[in-house]
């Protein structure tokens, strides 16, 4: 079984697991971070009532005019506690339950990250690189 850095996706925001510094933080903005002790302990599990305004999302703009999205996060302790190192089969295995329960959340990788953070995705076709849009 491998096992490669697993993102947690929350709505259509990326956020690396960072046990050391016991937070989850944005992937392309470092500077927007859930800490751990935000996080509500109920035993298995964590729970968070995630929306763009408390974690800085909306930059620059007028906050009375934003519908916000509020996502009731329910996150098992061992996504918290494996800082982002989950085998593939696990991780299927906990982005089934998440949509099944309602949990909120779906665990990626970085290409994901990278996707939803704006990048479009590049492939090389016979030596020639193509950008996919």
């Amino acid at each position: 079984m491998t096992t490669e850095k697993t993102l947690l996706i929350i709505g259509s925001a990326p956020f690396t697991i960072d046990t050391e510094q016991r937070e989850l933080r944005r992937f392309n903005r470092p500077e927007q971070k859930i800490p751990f002790d935000h996080l509500k302990n109920d035993g298995p599990f964590y729970s968070y009532r995630y929306t763009g305004k408390t974690i800085g999302v909306y930059e620059r703009i007028d906050l009375d005019n934003i519908q916000d999205v509020t996502i009731d996060l329910i996150i098992p302790s061992l996504i918290i506690e494996s800082n982002g190192l989950i085998t593939a089969v696990l991780k299927d295995d906990l982005n089934r339950m998440s949509q099944k329960e309602g949990w909120g959340f779906f665990l990626g990788d970085e290409t994901l990250a990278m996707r939803l953070s704006g990048k479009l995705p590049h492939i090389d076709l016979a030596g020639t690189d193509f950008t996919i849009d």
